[in-house]
């Protein structure tokens, strides 16, 4: 009997294109990126590109309609570092296509840098594809709307730069003051506005400090100046209406900075261990978006602190060592806000009230009870500064005059901070100490390689792994050392998504 081996060529069809689907989907699985790419254009008001922009990636934000929204920081695992764009106005940006887990990226942030235009930081769709785990029905929808519109790609919309207002700023010939060190100036916008680059200034004569680059509109502004000794000179804050377009010319006078000398009072006892006060200096009439001077030195054992070249204002001052910590100053009590004060021309010599803090001690064990080694326990608390805005207190170590001198970068000073009495990571016992805590922190993190907090869901906050979910409540008591025990669990293999 004869087989019949005659196969219609439309089968044949068929066959070949399933075996080449087949062959592509191994390939994007087994050879797919580590990251995705945006490509952002960067174009001047008419539209023409502009090349050898800055393009620096900052933060990633969640599709909308998800269990967990919000603007998220950069997923370590991706490179953030600024990307130039090309002759035709392009940068390739590499994103996660997860945030964290299964949490999936809608947007990313950016900031937008180039000599010649108004520094900028804008949001841009990178993915408006549904959800991974969405409904079959509704990815038929989206590709079918996609080739209806015919955009088979997401094309993020062009950043369009602005041409700034240009500043001069000239220090009179007969103000006091050095005369042959470099002119420094710092500027801040009203809300909405970002504060400039740290290094967009030029110097076109000594005494004198240009730039092109400034937003059109309202704007503060200080002139400083640093003597042969290191001690900064100030020109008074003084605001100004922008032109975008127009040369401002400003003309200011120098005034020598004061000390601030101080002590923590006689409640805390010597000799002071790893103390540390941090101040923020203010204009005077507590203008929320003025110039803000910040400054932090460590405290002596004796108790006595003294920090240098401080401008004319008004005062905050927040402080903290082994077991003690700075008592709240006025304001809403449910916040703990800096003790205030006032900065005249003659220093200031100050007496910081203190009080005991408290001791946390938390053992972390496994799912199976044994002690966990390794495993990172944090937590905070934050103060309301003057620019009503949350800080964590103590973690703000970093000194204006450093970073108008650019010995530090504007990005490592507004990154994630940390303090040592806040955290701790559990030695062979599963025990982690936080020495300093003040009585509002009733909650902490914790993160290990291999295990991590219950999962767990509530109305407000659907991915929360607060110890207030897994443990009762507890309140710290000063004064005392407060123990708590936690258990964790092993990682995955179920990570947070959409559905």
């Amino acid at each position: 009997m004869k087989l019949n081996l005659r196969v219609s060529w439309k089968v044949l069809v068929v066959v070949a294109a399933a075996l080449f689907l087949a062959l592509l989907l191994c390939g994007l699985t087994f050879h797919a990126p580590k990251y995705r790419i945006a490509r952002i254009r960067v174009v001047d008001a008419t539209g023409r590109p502009i090349p050898d922009a800055k393009v620096k990636p900052e933060s990633l934000i969640t599709k909308p309609d998800q269990r967990v929204e919000g603007n998220w920081g950069w997923n370590d695992s991706v490179p953030n570092d600024p990307v130039s764009t090309d002759k035709d106005g392009y940068a390739r940006v590499p994103y996660s296509h997860y945030i964290f887990e299964k949490i999936e990226t809608g947007s990313i942030q950016l900031s937008i840098s180039h000599p010649d235009y108004v520094f900028d930081q804008v949001e841009r769709v990178v993915s408006d594809a549904p959800l991974d785990r969405a409904r079959w029905r509704v990815w038929l929808e989206y590709f079918w709307g996609r080739i209806k519109q015919k955009k088979f790609v997401v094309r993020p919309d062009p950043v369009v730069l602005q041409r700034g207002a240009i500043l001069k700023l000239v220090v009179r010939p007969d103000s006091l003051g050095p005369r042959n060190t470099p002119l420094f100036a710092q500027i801040t916008f009203g809300p909405g506005r970002a504060d400039p680059e740290t290094n967009f200034w030029t110097r076109p004569g000594s005494g004198v400090l240009m730039t092109r680059r400034l937003w059109g509109g309202p704007c503060s502004l200080r002139a400083i100046r640093f003597d042969s000794q290191g001690w900064a000179w100030f020109g008074d804050v003084i605001q100004v209406q922008m032109v975008s377009g127009q040369t401002n010319e400003v003309v200011v006078d120098l005034k020598r900075g004061v000390a601030l000398r101080g002590q923590l009072d006689a409640s805390t006892p010597r000799p002071i261990a790893n103390g540390r006060v941090i101040v923020d200096a203010w204009p005077v009439g507590g203008n929320p978006y003025g110039p803000e001077w910040h400054a932090w030195r460590t405290i002596a054992q004796d108790g006595t602190f003294i920090i240098g070249s401080v401008p004319e204002g008004e005062l905050e001052i927040v402080a903290q060592c082994d077991g003690f910590i700075s008592a709240s100053g006025p304001g809403n009590p449910k916040i703990r806000h800096p003790q205030k004060h006032f900065v005249g021309t003659n220093g200031l010599t100050i007496n910081i009230g203190m009080e005991q803090a408290a001791r946390l001690e938390v053992h972390v064990t496994d799912d199976k009870g044994k002690p966990l080694k390794d495993a990172h326990v944090k937590t905070r608390s934050n103060n309301l500064n003057g620019r009503f805005s949350a800080v964590v207190r103590a973690a703000d170590l970093y000194n204006t005059a450093d970073l108008v001198l650019s010995k530090v970068s504007a990005w490592a000073v507004y990154g994630e901070f940390s303090v040592v009495d806040f955290e701790d990571t559990t030695d062979s016992s599963g025990l982690a100490i936080l020495p300093s805590l003040p009585a509002d922190v009733t909650s902490f993190y914790v993160d290990h390689p291999q295990f991590e907090l219950p999962k767990v869901t509530n109305f407000f906050s659907p991915t929360a792994r607060g110890i207030t979910y897994v443990t009762p409540k507890f309140n710290l008591v000063v004064g005392t050392t407060n123990r708590v025990s936690v258990q964790l669990v092993p990682r995955g293999p179920s990570p947070f998504s959409h559905h």
